[in-house]
């Protein structure tokens, strides 16, 4: 049953006043957000903290005093399962039968151009991915309905072309990379970066969790490239890395943020990963991202090293800014306030409680405000992009460690 129904049912049943059943079915109801990530399948690793990001925004906000009067911020958490058509179901659930006002997520790029095809854009209610990093996603039709707080891999692949050619010496490389939006953008970017430097590659597309990638690594390695690169997901790049040090066809390795994974390392065993290189979008170190992180290892006492947990947190603060700047849950509403709370010019305000709480109080009192996120400044641009940093990171003692931030 639906708010609107319950609401409905209590004018006709109670025959309640006007007023009081505006202030019951509207005034103190939850402002609902969903929360759409993979807690199933090859990214339920990330799927479960990046969740956890989305819940400890709503607390935060909650603990502020709550948006527009004093409503609190829910979380409605589906999984957008493994799959286009799992993660359009679940997106059905939350826009036709939740009502939610915005949606965090889906995770995969994929998922999310699919989700805003068959049910965001047209059902007028905004979603923001912290993760979904296609650069085709910059030119989606969109009319103004999908966001993001990750930088595309625009940016991610002339890093990872830089870091692999520059910094590390590789002249030649193959490229495994997952067959879909996400896997082909990032694939492309690199290739035409790591060429531009004077480097050669071979790029290969394979599909998601086959029992053998013999065929596609063959491929990938058949000029004896100085590095593989794993433009995967974990249970896949997994299996394929396992295959290449077993057959000899590459022991060295570079990775990105789709491979950032703990349970890679466990799955291919650190002693074979130690000191391998790659790219994520991660959080400038300041002030924002400490207070952040303290509060979330207070409430979840979780792994960090994984990429997209302060994105998501992010993406759930700016749409309770976005409602109270709006002074409505209604989302095209919503829509219509996010570069508002999130973009100069405004006074900057951080994460955390006290933060919003000041955030929420300035807004009140008429007040522009700029959110710099727990990802770094959050300015949303007119394609719904932020432009973010970039992390270097590396495998040392079987532990993904960041060993540098680049902005450019």
């Amino acid at each position: 049953m639906t708010a609107r129904s319950v609401c409905i049912g209590l004018l006709v049943v109670l025959g309640m006043s006007i007023g009081m059943t505006l202030t019951a079915c509207g005034e103190d109801e939850p402002v609902q957000i969903g929360s759409l990530m993979e807690f199933t399948g090859e990214l339920s690793e990330f799927g479960t903290l990046m969740d956890q990001g989305v819940m400890l925004a709503a607390t935060h906000v909650n603990e502020a005093g709550g948006v527009l009067g004093g409503r609190q911020i829910e979380v409605v958490s589906e999984d957008a399962g493994t799959t286009d058509i799992t993660a359009v179901d679940a997106a059905r659930k939350l826009v036709d039968v939740d009502s939610v006002s915005a949606i965090v997520g889906p995770l995969r790029s994929s998922h999310t151009q699919a989700v805003a095809r068959a049910v965001t854009i047209d059902g007028e209610v905004p979603l923001m991915s912290p993760s979904a990093t296609s650069p085709t996603i910059t030119v989606l039709d969109d009319n103004n309905f999908v966001f993001r707080t990750a930088p595309s891999d625009a940016f991610q692949g002339v890093v990872l072309a830089k870091l692999a050619y520059n910094d590390l010496g590789y002249r030649s490389a193959g490229a495994l990379y997952i067959n879909d939006a996400y896997g082909q953008g990032l694939a492309d970017q690199f290739e035409a970066s790591f060429t531009a430097l004077g480097g050669q590659v071979v790029t290969v597309p394979h599909e998601a969790e086959q029992p053998s990638y013999a065929s596609e690594l063959a491929q990938a390695t058949a000029n004896d490239p100085d590095v593989l690169i794993a433009i995967s997901f974990p249970v896949s790049a997994g299996v394929y890395i396992r295959e290449a040090i077993e057959s000899g066809a590459a022991d060295t390795f570079l990775f990105v943020d789709g491979s950032k994974s703990n349970d890679l390392i466990d799955a291919v065993g650190a002693e074979h990963l130690e000191g391998m290189y790659g790219t994520a979008p991660e959080a400038l170190e300041n002030e924002d991202r400490a207070q952040f992180d303290g509060d979330y290892m207070a409430a979840y006492n979780n792994d960090l090293s994984l990429p997209f947990i302060r994105e998501s947190y992010d993406a759930a603060v700016i749409f309770a800014l976005a409602a109270e700047a709006a002074g409505s849950s209604d989302p095209t509403a919503i829509r219509d306030s996010i570069r508002a709370v999130s973009a100069p010019p405004g006074e900057e305000v951080g994460p955390g409680v006290e933060e919003i709480q000041r955030a929420l109080e300035l807004l009140r009192d008429g007040r522009e405000i700029n959110y710099q996120g727990a990802s770094g400044p959050v300015d949303v641009d007119e394609n719904g992009d932020v432009t973010g940093a970039m992390g270097i990171w590396k495998i040392v003692n079987g532990e993904l460690v960041t060993e540098r931030i680049v902005t450019e």
